[in-house]
């Protein structure tokens, strides 16, 4: 394993944008969202601890719950706890438009040796009636 991320670390019941949180050390990652995905209740890490309505000025308004319910469904599924589950919320109710960046790390993730092979693997939980399925694509590295 080269990195992990689950948005666990030092969480409690308050929710908090993904650009003011802070990953586990040594790394201690920080991360950078395209503006276009911090408005109409994106950004926010949600778990079902929190209060059950959006952060204010969140956009989220009725939202919430259900964002607060895929965070407990994606807890469920990794075997971890469906009841304290953080998840990056990403509803995008509105199109945030193309080529967007959803989630940057703003430290290099270090590398060692050479003619690696590195694979990325994402929870992602999605609902919607009315609405194509999200699409996901990864950058190219830097």
């Amino acid at each position: 394993m080269v990195f992990e991320e689950d948005f666990e670390h030092e969480q409690d019941a308050v929710p908090r944008l993904i650009t003011h949180y802070t990953g586990t050390s040594p790394l201690s990652q920080t991360y950078t969202v395209d503006p276009a995905w911090l408005t109409g209740c994106n950004g926010w890490i949600v778990s079902p601890l929190n209060p059950d309505s959006g952060p204010p000025g969140s956009g989220c308004g009725p939202l919430w719950g259900p964002l607060e319910s895929m965070a407990s469904a994606l807890g469920q599924w990794s075997g971890g706890d469906p009841v304290t589950n953080h998840a990056v919320a990403a509803y995008t109710e509105g199109n945030p438009g193309a080529s967007k960046v959803e989630l940057d790390t703003v430290k290099p993730i270090p590398l060692d040796g050479e003619n690696r092979f590195l694979t990325l693997s994402v929870d992602a939980a999605a609902r919607n009636c009315f609405a194509a399925h999200p699409l996901l694509e990864s950058a190219p590295t830097r």
